[in-house]
């Protein structure tokens, strides 16, 4: 079967009608009185009264202008014969962004047009379906056009916005020689070369949560109240019906409606009833039904208990910032085993510990202190920390220093192991007095203390609530060393993968079979609710043309039928220039003489 590489050649056809119209055409007659036929000069008709229609007459020219017609459409088109031994491959990566939701139900009609056309430009094609979630596997692999359409129906676009390089980097390497990348998405995009963009995306209606805040009660008796804020992403003026529903409660309040106008926020505010410690807010769905919900549950910290063993003189600094934390108490029994323990650098901890020196003497030195690249300094400024030039300390292999003073280690992390359970330690060394220095001024080192006590935090067990994103990291406490830990969700037999769900929810987990976290996911990223960049796109077809020129060869009857069309139209020209003239009238009375 041959492959038409350039369709638009057929409006070479439209020469057609045009022949038939001019064969319909017949030249109207005119009166002529004479009294003798002498006087009646003998010429060509000429045409000088106009034209009229009249039944279509056949004539061999008539042919041969359409068959001259026929053949120049057909070289026009430029026709191309599938080689039996082509063979392509076609990769087809799909756009996991949540945005794709909203036209799933477009996207098996379009990809299955487009793919037809691909796949008639090549006797085999191999056909791989990929997700652009590099954690995801392959949808379909294999030569069945029909099974690839079908294996669409399982694919859920579940991320935010991402990268997708690296899928299609891998798709070009399955590629290789012959075929194409084919990206599918809901917005224009910019991609590298040799790969095709088929957006199906168009903008929608929608309207959206962005995110809730809970506000606790100024007594623990007292109910908390929500604040969220709602966005409208459409271009024109909108309407929509909001509630409130308590599932344990099994109690939804009444709807209300609220009028958005495009790019304008929202803030909605209520109570939480007593007792209450989850809720979902909920509009009525529209195209994009990620942000119609958004659950949230009443957060309850992990508190971090503190055993202070310091002084009350060299110590009073450092634990005024340590109280300043939110989720941090300090213990009054010594007697219990706290989380923390904050001593004097040579004291021994039983476990994670600040550790810190207390001589008060030393003269601040002007030198700059300078940050080592870790998590815990990281973006933070130190060029304005005073303080002494700190004794010499001894820095193992496994030590993390995090702050110089010139040569000389002003704070590092050292880890160890729980002398009662074996489980990894960490202790913060500050290797001077923070009373002797300016640092209750410094930012910076407040904010070092708060990551330290939140690392500390995440090793914790004890029962925690909280709301997170959508597939959002959920690192787990380490476990004890020669016993694995099991973290399973919702049921005792689902594992946990150390996310949150991929869609918005209310969600559990268990460690150990012991209740650990209480949590909602919710759909926060806005990028992909903003559907005003979404536009139909093509970038596909050159392509396509490209591809069959590699998998296809030339007709080799093309110059025959140039030629052929050439002699149908000569001919037809000297078929009509070769007709005798009509004789001279031979009557003489007065004639009608037809032109």
């Amino acid at each position: 079967m041959p492959y038409l590489s350039n369709p638009l050649g057929l409006w070479a056809l439209a020469a057609i009608p045009a022949i038939l119209i001019i064969h319909t055409l017949q030249e109207r007659s005119r009166r002529v009185r004479a009294s003798t036929l002498f006087l009646l000069d003998y010429a060509q008709p000429l045409s000088t009264g106009g034209v009229r229609w009249e039944r279509l007459r056949q004539s061999l020219p008539m042919w041969l202008q359409i068959l001259a017609a026929l053949m120049l459409a057909w070289v026009l088109t430029e026709p191309r014969w599938i080689s039996t031994q082509s063979r392509q491959t076609v990769v087809v990566v799909l756009d996991s962004s949540a945005s794709m939701s909203a036209f799933r139900d477009k996207l098996s009609p379009v990809l299955s047009g487009t793919l037809s056309r691909w796949e008639r430009i090549a006797t085999k094609t191999d056909w791989h379906l990929l997700q652009s979630d590099h954690r995801q596997p392959t949808l379909y692999a294999g030569k069945d056009l029909p099974k690839l359409l079908a294996a669409i129906k399982d694919w859920q676009p579940l991320l935010g916005t991402h990268d997708s390089s690296d899928v299609l980097n891998q798709a070009r390497g399955l590629v290789k020689d012959h075929g194409a990348v084919l990206f599918v998405s809901d917005q224009p995009a910019n991609l590298p070369a040799g790969i095709g963009l088929l957006s199906i995306g168009e903008e929608v209606d929608n309207v959206g949560w962005t995110g809730v805040e809970i506000i606790p009660g100024e007594s623990p008796n007292a109910p908390s109240k929500w604040r969220a804020t709602i966005h409208g992403y459409s271009p024109i003026p909108s309407q929509r019906e909001w509630w409130i529903s308590l599932p344990e409660a099994g109690k939804t309040m009444p709807h209300q409606v609220i009028r958005i106008n495009p790019g304008q926020t929202l803030i909605l505010e209520g109570p939480l009833p007593a007792g209450v410690s989850s809720a979902t807010l909920n509009l009525d769905a529209d195209s994009f039904t990620w942000d119609d919900t958004l659950p949230f549950v009443i957060p309850k910290q992990q508190i971090v208990t503190v055993d202070f063993r310091l002084s009350e003189a060299p110590g009073a600094v450092l634990k005024r910032m340590i109280e300043a934390i939110q989720g941090v108490q300090i213990q009054t029994d010594a007697t219990q085993p706290a989380d923390l323990t904050i001593a004097e650098i040579g004291t021994a901890t039983p476990g994670h510990a600040i550790l810190t020196l207390t001589d008060t003497e030393a003269e601040l030195s002007g030198d700059w202190t300078i940050a080592e690249d870790h998590p815990l300094t990281k973006d933070l400024h130190w060029m304005g920390l005073l303080t002494p030039i700190p004794p010499a300390l001894f820095v193992s292999d496994t030590d993390q220093p995090l702050l110089w003073k010139k040569d000389r280690v002003l704070a590092l992390i050292r880890h160890g192991e729980s002398e009662s359970d074996g489980r990894p330690t960490q202790r913060l060394m500050l290797n001077w007095n923070l009373a002797n220095s300016n640092a209750a001024r410094l930012p910076s080192m407040l904010i070092l203390l708060q990551r330290f006590v939140h690392e500390i935090r995440q090793t914790k067990t004890a029962p925690w609530a909280a709301n997170f994103e959508t597939r959002q990291a959920i690192p787990l406490p380490p476990s004890t060393p020669g016993k694995p830990q099991k973290a399973t969700v919702d049921a005792p037999t689902s594992p946990f993968s150390g996310r949150a769900p991929d869609r918005p929810g209310f969600f559990s987990v268990q460690l150990d079979g012991q209740p650990w976290l209480t949590a909602a996911a919710s759909f926060a990223d806005t990028r992909e609710a903003d559907f005003s960049k979404a536009a139909p796109a093509d970038t596909t077809e050159s392509l396509r043309l490209k591809s069959a020129v590699q998998q296809t060869e030339a007709d080799p009857l093309t110059a025959l039928y140039v030629l052929a069309a050439l002699a149908s139209l000569l001919l037809s020209w000297a078929i009509k220039t070769s007709r005798p003239a009509p004789p001279p009238p031979t009557f003489l009375h007065p004639v009608h003489v037809q032109e």
